[in-house]
């Protein structure tokens, strides 16, 4: 009876065991976390940086940085020690490479303002370019594609160009196209980017269809 007893007692002695340990860990976890707030420093290496680090300061998201790092345009080192398989660590030298040689790839308004300096000059997505005076966006895709704009570079999925360059490209755009035509078809542009986000919340697409294309002319 007394061994029966024990038996199950045990698994009790050694719940309050464990959770003694654990409450002692967090102790020390938390006074360790003090004592370093206290004097300024971090856990994090200085001039190191995790991709999370830098979706903020790039305002970009983690597949584009992850992509950036297998591709090699983005130097990083994956450490080990840090989540279940491990996780990139970007230094800051070879962050600053990076904007140094990228510029086409971040929008630099958008990023850490201690970083713009980097950043030779700001680039501008093709739908910006249109609504700055550019021939329609259309017309620019067809124009990157063919290589009529050589300082064009993709960003993504999509075509950037340098803001340098914008003034040349509305005065391209004026010996085909009015300026009274271009209003209407940046008209019709954001009617259909409109009505695209509003389909879009609804679990549907409006791109790439004639009636879509309809609807937009005949509204």
């Amino acid at each position: 009876g007394g061994h029966a007893h024990c038996l199950a007692v045990a698994p009790r002695h050694d719940r309050d065991r464990r959770a003694a340990h654990g409450q002692l860990w967090l102790a020390r976890l938390s006074a360790g976390n003090n004592h370093i707030s206290r004097r300024g420093l971090s856990r994090t290496q200085v001039g190191v940086f995790s991709v999370n680090e830098l979706m903020t300061m790039l305002s970009s998201n983690h597949k584009l940085i992850a992509k950036w790092i297998t591709a090699g345009i983005l130097v990083g080192r994956r450490n080990p020690g840090r989540g279940r398989y491990g996780q990139f660590e970007i230094r800051e030298q070879d962050l600053v490479a990076f904007l140094t040689a990228n510029p086409h790839l971040v929008d630099v308004r958008a990023i850490d303002p201690a970083y713009r300096q980097y950043v030779s000059e700001r680039w501008v997505t093709l739908g910006e370019a249109f609504r700055r005076g550019a021939a329609h966006i259309i017309s620019l895709q067809h124009a990157c594609i063919a290589g009529l704009i050589p300082e064009a570079r993709k960003r993504g999925l999509f075509w950037a160009v340098p803001e340098s360059i914008l003034p040349r490209l509305v005065a391209g755009r004026r010996l085909w196209t009015s300026d009274e035509l271009h209003r209407h078809q940046l008209h019709l542009y954001e009617r259909m980017q409109r009505r695209h986000a509003l389909h879009r919340s609804r679990g549907k697409s409006l791109w790439g269809t004639r009636a879509a294309f309809a609807e937009v002319k005949a509204s």
